[in-house]
């Protein structure tokens, strides 16, 4: 096989570093 190294948004199985959205999720309390 061929190793393909494709973008973050489509990687899986791999630690994701943490996005915008997990980082203000820590900082700010969801809503609702």
């Amino acid at each position: 096989g061929h190793t393909v190294i494709e973008p973050k948004e489509s990687s899986t199985n791999e630690e994701p570093e943490p996005t915008l959205d997990v980082l203000t999720a820590k900082i700010q309390p969801k809503e609702g």
